[in-house]
């Protein structure tokens, strides 16, 4: 079986082209987004919590919020994981963030899951805190020593 060498040749370029264009798209940098909106308090507190600074990423929480840096210490939270924002909405003193974490499982088949969660937050005294019970929390202030 002969085999055309500018089809392989193509194929191996193409091939390395794809490598290069995934290279480059997971190397990119994040885009800071303006820490004083709704979206960078939230991709502020995303970042504490995905290096595990919790007692930082708590001081994003509104003082009358049941959620403290406790809380955070005791939430599983994958390193791998991946957080996209998916949009805000703004009414006033209160806002929405929508969110997608996308979780690798390591499984053959499905090698990721993705889960939307809504943070809300809250302008108090010029500054957006979050309230509610935000990412990657589920329960806050429920903890029986």
């Amino acid at each position: 079986m002969k085999v055309n060498r500018s089809v392989v040749g193509t194929g191996l370029a193409l091939l390395a082209l794809l490598i290069v264009a995934c290279i480059v798209v997971a190397t990119r940098p994040t885009e800071l987004l303006d820490p004083t909106t709704p979206a960078g308090v939230v991709q502020q507190y995303i970042t504490d919590v995905m290096a595990g600074d919790h007692d930082r990423a708590a001081e994003h929480f509104a003082a009358d919020t049941m959620c403290d840096a406790g809380d955070l210490d005791r939430a599983y939270v994958d390193r791998e994981a991946r957080v996209d924002l998916l949009d805000t909405s703004i009414t006033g003193a209160r806002a929405r963030v929508r969110i997608a974490v996308t979780t690798p499982t390591g499984d053959l088949v499905r090698n990721s899951w993705t889960e939307e969660r809504t943070i809300r937050l809250e302008k108090m005294d010029g500054r957006w805190l979050l309230t509610g019970i935000p990412w990657p929390l589920y329960e806050c202030g429920a903890w029986l020593s």
